[in-house]
């Protein structure tokens, strides 16, 4: 090395040189030689102290970018102490700074807030005013993760203050130098109060600040600088809509880490994109990327090791491992907690909300949710409230909430005042899901519209996808089946250009549906197994299961139980590995239904009663009420009325839908019919009649037509019965029922019967 410098400023220089260059390993071979120099280490000289400190400061920057904190900790103390003994009041300020970040990155909040606020002191002592405006800086960003709002401006306030303080010097190098130090300080502002703005919306004011940030960066040539704002456009990226921005920009971060020689950096953003590459749904090439490990020391350090828990559990629960997401959000929580980040914690128990919710565990995950909302709102972060709004919305949708309306009104209006665009729009399609879950088919439409409008004003084609696939979702319950079949097809196309199987399946679905209850039983069967498969080619296991359930309800329209009884079985198992309790319930309900209808009264009564109990543990009263009456349905097609009539005492008041109460009194009414008890009959089917077309299910209806019809001829009203008999033959032809065979019958008897008794 006798080429190298020697002297410690030309050291420190070259030093500083080479790990621009990305050579961290030849910047530590030449520190640690010009550090072991017995002159010197025993010097007493203010200047040569001094300069020992300054190679000690940045000795112990390349520990830390190793993760080698502990060693780190060592040279800033000890560079403290030279600084000292040399009287060197801004030394002894970047010291402290020095040791503030060192316990920041293993997680000592508290301590790092102590490093800072003496930082500050002593820069503010000497006017070291850009050291000052540093330690101002890393503490306001320490309050931004869990703090008080006014305290961040006032820390922020005080920073510029610093950054504007003229500082005289003769020597135009040093006074550039200085200007250049002020323009880092307030550029760093800037990069705050961009995220202060991202927090709150202001989208526009965001960019503006990040802008003024980045020129600054490539003005000075300060790569940290650049870094930071590279990460938070990424999360103005994540929030606007595009995570696919968000993985571009991680990954120019991370290139300019590696240049730099950032190690320990460069892991944190590797962690920070592989969640970005979850939230674009290229789980493949972030469980690529979670491969790499990182060595032992920055493995070690709590902010990547909870980087990577989360990472690791968010693409569990995206391949429906379950089981292995719980544990990793559990340690990620207890590391966020440890390094005080509520911030982070608050996110991270929002998704063990979700793992809760994916695992059937509803009232765990509302408990696990309301504690995230409760933290955010004690830190001031409102943003991170809609995440666990959210899941607890999603809970109340999955076990039939009493106030799902209003639950989802609350979670959507908190969205809309702070959410991200993704969790807006996730919030309008709860919205929607929670109308159709009421039968309020016109709120549910005007939702899904009010989603596609937002859709369509992102980046992201697979956003639009699936919200005109919900849309036609909700047309198609709304009975309006011909617009459903058109937005489903434009779903679909839209759904192609983007490459997303999930909004393909999800098109594919609702497009089944409404072919099936168009009476298109062939194109639905063809539509759904299509939807079966692009749902398993997203790894979306529920979607998969959805898409088998509904294909059993068609096959059954038919009377093709055989392979409906196969989908059914299978939509049961799929729910079940899932977490899918209602899909699950209504899976076993079809089961039964094709065991009634295929004479295998036994077993069906067995099955409803196992869908029962899970309907029961699940507290899905409508689906346990639901079971009750279709155990009735069986136990009068073994003749059995009294247990019958026994199965349709359903209990009052709400979670019982009207569907179910008009399954009820239409059973209720066929047991009166079959004791010729007509009048008594008459009045009950009359009233379940009401309650179905309200529900707007085409098949029950058409059933209590039929037999009202049926009744009413008993009665001698002839014309009437003829209306009704005929109002059945319409529904049973349009959906392609078989039972249509059996209502022209039924007419052609009673015609005879009438003109029998004419003559």
């Amino acid at each position: 090395m006798a080429d190298l410098p020697s002297g410690p400023q030309d050291v420190l220089t070259f030093a500083r040189t080479l790990r621009a260059r990305g050579q961290a390993a030849a910047a530590e071979q030449l520190l640690d030689a010009t550090l072991e120099q017995p002159s010197l280490m025993a010097s007493e000289l203010p200047e040569e102290l001094a300069a020992f400190g300054w190679l000690l400061l940045e000795r112990a920057d390349l520990w830390a970018e190793r993760g080698a904190l502990t060693h780190g900790h060592v040279a800033a103390e000890q560079a403290q102490k030279a600084f000292e003994m040399a009287g060197d009041g801004g030394g002894a300020a970047a010291a402290a700074l020095a040791l503030g970040d060192l316990a920041w990155s293993q997680g000592e909040s508290r301590l790092a807030a102590s490093h800072w606020a003496r930082a500050r002191a002593v820069a503010d002592t000497v006017g070291a005013s850009a050291l000052a405006a540093r330690a101002l800086l890393a503490l306001s960003v320490r309050e931004l993760g869990g703090g008080d709002a006014d305290v961040v401006e006032a820390l922020l306030a005080a920073a510029e203050d610093r950054a504007t303080v003229e500082t005289a010097h003769t020597d135009a190098v040093l006074a550039q130098l200085a200007r250049d130090q002020a323009d880092t300080v307030r550029a760093s502002i800037a990069v705050v109060r961009a995220r202060q703005a991202m927090a709150a919306q202001r989208w526009a004011e965001a960019r503006l600040l990040l802008g003024v940030a980045v020129e600054a960066a490539e003005r000075l040539h300060h790569p940290e600088l650049y870094i930071d704002c590279l990460r938070v456009d990424a999360a103005l990226a994540r929030r606007s809509g595009d995570p696919h921005g968000a993985v571009e920009s991680l990954g120019l971060a991370l290139q300019a880490a590696a240049r730099a020689g950032h190690e320990r950096l460069a892991w944190v953003l590797g962690g920070l994109q592989v969640l970005a590459m979850l939230d674009d749904e290229a789980d493949a090439a972030a469980a690529t990327a979670l491969q790499q490990e990182p060595p032992p020391l920055i493995a070690g350090l709590p902010a990547v090791a909870a980087l990577r828990s989360e990472a690791y559990a968010v693409l569990a629960l995206r391949t429906g491992q379950v089981a292995a997401a719980e544990p990793a959000l559990l340690q990620a929580a207890e590391l966020r907690r440890a390094m005080e980040d509520f911030a982070g914690e608050a996110r991270v128990l929002a998704l063990l909300a979700e793992a809760l919710l994916q695992q059937g565990s509803w009232d765990d995950a509302a408990l696990i949710a309301s504690r995230a909302a409760e933290l955010a709102q004690a830190i001031g972060r409102p943003e991170l409230r809609v995440e666990p709004e959210l899941a607890k919305l999603r809970a109340a949708v999955a076990r039939d909430d009493p106030n799902l309306l209003q639950i989802a009104q609350a979670a959507g209006q908190l969205a809309a005042a702070c959410g991200s665009s993704a969790e807006q729009l996730v919030a309008l399609d709860l919205a929607a899901v929670a109308a159709l879950a009421r039968r309020q088919f016109a709120l549910a439409t005007a939702t899904a519209e009010q989603a596609l409008q937002l859709a369509e004003s992102l980046p992201l084609l697979r956003w639009r996808a699936r919200a005109e696939a919900r849309l036609a979702h909700c047309l198609s319950m709304s009975g309006e089946l011909p617009e459903a079949l058109r937005h489903a097809d434009h779903a679909m196309q839209v759904a192609e250009q983007a490459g997303d199987w999930q909004a393909r399946a999800k098109a594919l679905w609702v497009a089944g549906s409404a072919l099936a209850d168009s009476g298109r039983i062939d194109e639905a069967r063809l539509a759904l197994s299509h939807a079966h498969q692009a749902a398993l080619a997203a790894h979306r296991p529920d979607l998969a299961a959805e898409a088998l359930a509904e294909l059993g309800r068609c096959q059954a329209r038919v009377h093709a139980f055989v392979e409906a009884e196969s989908a059914y079985r299978q939509a049961a198992q799929a729910a079940a590995q899932g977490g899918q309790k209602a899909t699950e319930v209504r899976a076993w309900r079809g089961v039964a239904w094709c065991a009634r209808d295929s004479g295998r009264l036994a077993e069906a009564k067995q099955v409803l009663a196992h869908a029962a109990v899970q309907a029961r543990l699940a507290g899905l009263a409508g689906d346990e009420a639901a079971c009750q009456v279709e155990l009735g349905q069986v136990h009068l097609r073994a003749g059995d009325l009294e247990l019958a009539l026994a199965a349709v005492r359903l209990p009052e008041g709400q979670g019982v839908p009207p569907l179910v109460r008009g399954d009820a009194l239409l059973l209720a009414g066929e047991v009166r019919a079959r004791r010729g008890q007509w009048t008594e009959a008459r009045t009950l089917v009359q009233e379940a009649e009401v309650l179905l077309r309200s529900a707007a299910e085409p098949r029950s209806l058409g059933a209590a037509l039929y037999l009202l019809g049926q009744i009413e001829g008993r009665l001698g009203a002839g014309e009437r019965a003829g209306q009704l008999l005929g109002e059945a033959l319409v529904l049973a032809t349009r959906l392609g029922l078989p039972e249509q065979q059996v209502i022209r019958r039924t007419i052609e008897r009673m015609q005879q019967q009438a003109r029998a008794a004419q003559h």
